[in-house]
Protein backbone atom coordinates (compact mmCIF):
# COMPACT_ATOMS: atom_id res chain seq x y z
CA UNK A 1 0.00 0.00 0.00
CA UNK A 2 2.48 2.62 1.10
CA UNK A 3 4.43 1.85 -2.30
CA UNK A 4 1.33 2.43 -4.29
CA UNK A 5 0.65 5.83 -2.69
CA UNK A 6 4.34 7.14 -3.42
CA UNK A 7 4.00 6.12 -6.49
CA UNK A 8 0.64 7.78 -7.07
CA UNK A 9 1.69 11.05 -5.42
CA UNK A 10 4.74 10.73 -7.53
CA UNK A 11 3.16 10.30 -10.73
CA UNK A 12 0.79 13.81 -9.68
CA UNK A 13 4.06 16.03 -9.32
CA UNK A 14 5.34 14.74 -12.28
CA UNK A 15 2.79 15.87 -14.27
CA UNK A 16 1.47 18.60 -12.70
CA UNK A 17 1.76 21.82 -14.46
CA UNK A 18 4.74 23.94 -14.08
CA UNK A 19 4.83 26.92 -11.70
CA UNK A 20 6.67 28.77 -14.57
CA UNK A 21 3.29 28.16 -16.91
CA UNK A 22 0.62 28.73 -14.56
CA UNK A 23 -1.82 31.73 -14.25
CA UNK A 24 -1.02 33.07 -11.11
CA UNK A 25 -4.55 34.95 -9.05
CA UNK A 26 -4.19 36.34 -5.91
CA UNK A 27 -1.45 33.58 -4.71
CA UNK A 28 -3.03 30.80 -5.70
CA UNK A 29 -1.56 28.88 -9.45
CA UNK A 30 -4.19 27.84 -12.16
CA UNK A 31 -3.59 25.85 -15.25
CA UNK A 32 -6.00 28.00 -17.50
CA UNK A 33 -8.29 30.63 -17.05
CA UNK A 34 -11.54 28.79 -16.99
CA UNK A 35 -10.22 27.34 -13.40
CA UNK A 36 -8.97 31.15 -12.48
CA UNK A 37 -12.07 32.40 -13.00
CA UNK A 38 -14.23 29.64 -11.46
CA UNK A 39 -16.50 28.28 -14.90
CA UNK A 40 -15.34 25.15 -13.36
CA UNK A 41 -16.17 24.59 -10.48
CA UNK A 42 -18.76 22.38 -10.69
CA UNK A 43 -18.84 18.33 -10.49
CA UNK A 44 -19.06 16.50 -13.96
CA UNK A 45 -23.05 15.48 -13.99
CA UNK A 46 -24.15 18.28 -11.54
CA UNK A 47 -24.76 20.90 -13.89
CA UNK A 48 -27.63 22.91 -12.90
CA UNK A 49 -28.43 21.87 -9.49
Amino acid sequence: MGLRLFLVLLGIWVIYIAEPDALRFEGRYFCCPEHRDGRNNTAPGKEGV
